[in-house]
């Protein structure tokens, strides 16, 4: 579903992603894990065309970013780590205006936006502006605008950061029903834990460079391994000791 080949970007000489290469297949859960500043969000920016890469490669669902991004757009829902709503607006509101930026009827995002809110348990609070709402109620709102239109793939950029345990797992259980459903979900992450529990792949990212990739389980039995945090300070500590 997501191909990326020697993907580099460059900000004014600075390189954010170097040189990266990874494969993500469809309906499962790809977690890229690393800390702050390491090209995560560069990454899925790119993969989402909101930026171009300075070179490489990568395709999703089929079509190169760099060649067809309106037809990626209608593919993929986006949450971004600030939310990406209009504070003034209502939940309904929000969403109808997002829903109709996919141009889609009235009659069916008034269905579709019913089916969301009940599915994220936020249907009693569907008038609410969105500026009274709890952190972790605003990530259910933007969860829901990325998939209004029910996108094959979506891209989370840090989907429980910030949020309560109990929120933070409302969310990833969320995201274990969407994989039931055959999305195709890439998030990012500096949360080891919260990503094991729902993810089938991972790549390890620090400053730019993939230093491993592939299925969890495959990664910790060859690093002899219990925990993804084990995975992740071997792999980290190698290369960064």
């Amino acid at each position: 579903m997501i191909k990326v080949k020697n993907l580099t970007k460059e900000f004014n000489g600075i390189t954010a992603v170097n040189d990266i290469s990874f494969q993500v297949e469809e309906g499962e859960v790809f977690a890229f894990l690393g800390p702050n500043g390491a090209g995560k969000t560069t990454t899925v920016n790119i993969l989402s065309t909101l930026l171009a890469p300075t070179s490489g490669k990568a395709i999703v669902a089929g079509y190169d970013v760099s060649k067809k991004g309106i037809k990626i757009r209608r593919l993929i829902g986006y949450l971004p780590e600030d939310f990406g709503l209009y504070p003034g607006l209502t939940i309904i509101q929000n969403l109808d205006f997002f829903g109709g930026l996919y141009k889609i009827s009235k009659n069916e995002r008034k269905v579709r936006i019913e089916e969301l809110l009940e599915f994220f348990d936020i249907w009693e609070k569907k008038n609410a502006p969105v500026s009274t709402l709890s952190k972790g109620t605003k990530q259910k709102v933007s969860l829901a605008k990325a998939m209004i239109h029910n996108p094959e793939i979506l891209f989370l950029d840090e989907p429980t950061s910030g949020l309560d345990p109990m929120i933070a797992k409302e969310v990833l259980d969320m995201i274990t029903e969407l994989k039931k459903d055959g999305k195709t979900i890439l998030m990012t992450t500096h949360l080891l834990a919260r990503a094991e529990k729902v993810c089938d792949s991972v790549a390890l990212i620090s400053e730019g460079e993939i230093l491993c990739v592939g299925k969890i389980a495959e990664i910790k039995s060859e690093l002899k391994t219990s925990t993804l945090e084990d995975v992740y300070f071997a792999v980290i500590g190698e290369n960064h000791g």
